[in-house]
């Protein structure tokens, strides 16, 4: 039913208005249908008392309640006050208007008018707002929820049922607030969930507001509730939506079966034979991605299950699908501005007289200018751009990221996923071909050479020996220029050919390889240096912790500048290019070995070289 149907000339007095909604109110298909009942008529009215009536009327029902909380209708911002106020204003009702709340409250005869007005008056300000309000709204409120329930068995279109449903989750949070009702609710609960003209989403609806009040609920409160999950799966079928039970349904029912100790297996099992079917629905070449997403979903819920003999099938299954998985690509191109290629241009400009400038210098200046975090993005500077950065549509979408193996790998959407990808794009424009113009040019004009390169190196920490004892008794040195090396050595023979050979072309799988085992290796000598521990348990005894784990180290921490630790991470962590993974795993292919990577490395070298340690006297 909508008000928009009626004709207001028919209603004569504001008597009228009130006797129609005592008797259709609940059957009127929004909130919005009421307001606009008392906006025809206020407008319509010629005497004030009644308009100024119909107002207040309708300002009562602007308000929405959503969960504790009274939501307004709008704001606007008052640029004399420098202030944001709202409406309708709760707070702004005159004394007149809350009487004449009051005395709407006793007189309207629905029971959905008077939960509503007895609920503004408990929200109301001191001096109004007063316990029996709420005892009186939430009585009202669960007649409210018979009601419409009793509606959507007349007319099955979902529109009461959902109403029910509404004032049901609005009801539990009012007696959640005051404790009061809480016996009337659970009888009110159990009415629902066992009358079986009430479809399952409505069911689900209510079970998913028990869990949100567990000071209510209690474990017994669920009793049963259950197998109306599992006649919902019963009745599954080619027609079902799977992608809502795995989403919705099921995740409740998990949360269910742990809240009554319940063994959650079969349900972890149910999910992960949801998401096959739902792989299984995917058959279009452009959307196997999607089901590789899926498949990965259902070795997951196997995983969690026990269920080894389904998993190992789903792994086949997913392992078969990889080579054929593609994703769509789309090229964006952007074309500057006369302005910002001005800017852009006297940018390059800027980066070439510098380059050129350093290269004047002394080696060991230049590799100690490179040591600095200068020209780096700013940890600083990273975190305030991405807690600048405005929500975009797609942080409230699910994001599948995908390895170079073209395995899925999770992603938390979070603060330091958003640092990463901010960080990645900054070394991207800037300082990626700072180092490719530097390194080049360097070395093609004899002014970096592995030699300066390893004796710059040479008189950092990195150059002091270091004497452990071996299981023999033995003293062992380690002397870390001589591992790191080779790789130095190969990476400038292999860029001067190519800068001196038209046709050459270098190869930087042994210099990365190399030196990224080797890094691994310096942070767990850092750390012994610090007297740090570098083992942890592992699932066949005690074991060395990896680059990783040793970056995770809050007492590591410390010891790194912030500018320092944020390259660090980004280039052994999951979340920025993983190269320790990539490299151990032979995960890189062999365009994947290429200059920027190793620019990076002998960087992050000089990075980790300019730290040194001192000998404490009480040491």
């Amino acid at each position: 039913m909508r008000t928009k149907d009626l004709d207001i000339s028919k209603f004569t007095s504001l008597t009228d208005v009130h006797s129609y909604l005592d008797e259709n109110a609940s059957k009127l298909s929004s909130n919005w249908d009421i307001t606009d009942l008392f906006v025809k008529y206020r407008d319509q009215t010629v005497i004030s008392k009644e308009k100024q009536k119909a107002q207040w009327e309708l300002e009562c029902f602007l308000f929405e309640f959503r969960g504790l909380e009274l939501m307004v209708f709008s704001y606007s911002f008052n640029e004399e006050k420098d202030e944001f106020p709202k409406y309708p204003n709760l707070d702004e009702f005159q004394s007149e208007a809350f009487e004449y709340i009051k005395k709407r409250a006793q007189e309207a005869k629905n029971a959905l008018l008077i939960a509503r007005y007895n609920h503004i008056l408990w929200k109301g300000p001191k001096g109004i707002k007063n316990k029996k309000y709420a005892q009186v709204a939430i009585v009202n409120y669960l007649n409210a929820v018979r009601n419409f329930i009793e509606l959507s068995k007349q007319k099955p279109d979902g529109k009461y049922l959902y109403q029910a449903v509404t004032k049901y989750e609005l009801t539990c949070s009012l007696i959640s607030e005051c404790k009061e009702e809480v016996k009337s609710l659970k009888l009110l609960t159990s009415e629902l969930l066992n009358d079986s003209e009430v479809s399952f989403w409505a069911k689900h609806s209510i079970l998913d507001d028990m869990i949100k009040h567990p000071k209510i609920f209690k474990a017994e409160d669920f009793k049963g509730s259950l197998n109306l999950f599992k006649k919902e799966l019963d009745g599954a079928n080619k027609r079902t939506d799977h992608f809502l039970l795995v989403n919705n349904y099921l995740p409740t029912a998990l949360r269910i079966a742990s809240k009554t100790k319940s063994d959650n297996k079969y349900w972890y099992d149910q999910i992960g034979e949801c998401y096959v079917q739902m792989a299984n629905d995917e058959e279009s070449p452009d959307r196997l991605w999607i089901k590789q997403d899926n498949y990965a979903n259902a070795i997951d819920a196997f995983g969690n299950s026990g269920n080894i003999q389904r998993r190992k099938e789903i792994e086949q299954a997913y392992y078969e699908l990889k080579p054929n998985v593609k994703l769509p690509s789309h090229r964006i191109e952007v074309k500057l501005s006369e302005e910002e290629s001005k800017l852009f241009k006297a940018y390059e400009e800027e980066t070439r007289q510098k380059i050129e400038w350093l290269l004047t210098l002394d080696p060991s200046k230049i590799y100690m200018y490179l040591s600095s975090s200068v020209y780096f993005p700013k940890f600083a500077t990273i975190k305030e751009a991405v807690s600048n950065q405005k929500e975009k549509w797609m942080d409230m979408s699910r994001t599948i990221e995908f390895d170079s193996n073209k395995n899925i790998r999770s992603f938390q959407g979070g603060g330091s996923d958003k640092m990463y990808q901010e960080y990645t794009l900054r070394i991207q424009l800037s300082v990626l071909p700072f180092l490719r113009q530097i390194f080049a040019k360097g070395i093609k004009e004899r002014v970096l050479t592995f030699e300066n390169y390893l004796e710059f190196l040479k008189n950092s920490w990195l150059g002091k020996p270091y004497t452990e004892i071996d299981l023999g008794g033995d003293l062992v040195e380690t002397n870390w220029i001589g591992l790191i090396a080779p790789s130095v050595v190969e990476y400038f023979v292999q860029s001067e050919s190519s800068l001196n050979a038209k046709y050459y072309k270098p190869n930087y799988v042994l210099c990365i390889d190399s030196l990224t085992l080797k890094f691994e290796g310096l942070l767990r000598d850092f750390s012994s240096r610090l007297n740090i521990s570098t083992s942890t348990r592992g699932k066949k005894g005690m074991q060395e912790n990896y680059a990783h784990d040793i970056l995770g180290n809050e007492i590591i921490k410390k010891y790194f500048d912030e500018d320092d630790r944020l390259l660090f991470e980004y280039l052994f962590l999951n979340e920025g290019l993983n190269i320790r993974n990539n490299v151990a795993h032979c995960f890189y292919n062999e365009k994947e070995y290429d200059l920027n990577k190793i620019n990076l490395l002998l960087v992050t070298l000089l990075r980790i070289s300019k730290y040194d340690f001192t000998l404490n006297k009480n040491d």
